[in-house]
């Protein structure tokens, strides 16, 4: 258990140094896609019950994966990898939504 939290966090600490070394007109280009997401917003029509189902369906799924492949010493790095990613992913979108905003 702490070996994934370390993994995880030190994904989201990369995620948080990346956003300083990305170029700026490539900010500016994630910004403006993110902005023209956000103006679409309002004009969707989303089943508020359905995008839940779906949200809880795709984390078990991913939730069984990560078990089964935590079972196998050949899986093991792949979820350490995962949590990786994911943190990375984390700590990079909250911190340039925090810079943008």
């Amino acid at each position: 258990m702490c070996t994934c939290s370390v993994f995880l966090a030190s994904g989201i600490t990369f995620g948080v140094f990346a956003v300083n070394h990305v170029e700026p007109d490539k900010i500016k280009e994630i910004n403006e896609h993110f902005d023209f997401f956000i103006q679409q917003i309002p004009s969707l029509q989303i089943d508020n019950v359905q995008a839940v189902q779906l949200s809880i369906w795709r984390n078990i799924i991913t939730i069984f994966v990560i078990y089964i492949f935590g079972l196998t010493i050949i899986g093991i790095p792949v979820v350490l990898a995962l949590l990786f990613v994911r943190g990375f992913a984390l700590g990079f979108t909250l911190i340039e939504n925090i810079k943008y905003y």
